[in-house]
């Protein structure tokens, strides 16, 4: 069950507990990256064209790039941003920390666009509209956070980049600052949940999960 106290609150929580503190340190010592083959399927191969095509090696030429993507793979936004963002990090002359904020960043404008041209579209307004820009930043954020760690960031450092970058991107669209907080956690917590019930899986089914990796990591842990 999801923890709605926040994943600071919630770490604290795993820890008091025996069983979970075990799961907790499991999950430390395995890579948090769920290879992107095992969620997008055939859009994944097009993707990776379409960048290799391209060829980006800075920030400037991102934009475009994002919203090309989401433009044509909505229903992969997450596995998107995560592939755009490791592609970026081996292609870049100089790739720096700060430049996961700058990603996020990119990203989050850009899902947003997406979402308010589909729900334009679509004439949906209100509330229900606000809600599925939610989802959109949320998988931004999810999929800029998953892709700076398989480029091997600490999670700690990558997630404050990546909840920085969002917060900005989506306060600047004009989305309330409170419920961008909202939007922005939940695609961080997302990710944690989504590595916790690996870790839990692989524990006691002794095996692997289909389409994920369970290799041992070795920079990309706290």
């Amino acid at each position: 069950m999801p923890c709605k106290f926040g994943t600071v609150v919630c770490w604290g929580l795993y820890m008091k507990n025996p069983l979970l503190k075990k799961l907790a340190l499991t999950g430390l010592i395995c890579v948090f990256f769920l290879p992107i083959p095992g969620y997008a399927g055939p859009e994944t191969g097009d993707m990776k064209a379409y960048l290799e095509e391209k060829n980006p090696t800075s920030l400037g030429e991102y934009p475009s790039i994002f919203e090309y993507l989401y433009d044509k793979h909505t229903s992969a936004l997450k596995e998107a941003t995560q592939l755009t963002v490791m592609y970026f990090f081996t292609a870049a002359d100089d790739p720096t920390l700060n430049d996961i904020l700058s990603l996020t960043n990119i990203a989050v404008i850009s899902a947003i666009a997406q979402a308010d041209a589909e729900l334009a579209q679509a004439e949906v307004l209100g509330e229900e509209g606000q809600d599925n820009r939610g989802v959109y930043i949320s998988e931004a954020v999810c999929g800029s956070f998953k892709g700076a760690l398989g480029s091997s960031y600490k999670q700690v450092t990558s997630a404050g980049q990546a909840v920085e970058g969002g917060l900005e991107a989506a306060i600047t669209a004009g989305v309330d600052p409170d419920y961008a907080a909202t939007v922005v956690t939940r695609g961080i917590d997302t990710c944690l949940e989504e590595r916790l019930e690996n870790d839990v899986r692989i524990i006691i089914g002794d095996g692997e999960l289909p389409g994920s990796d369970t290799s041992v990591c070795v920079s990309n842990c706290i």
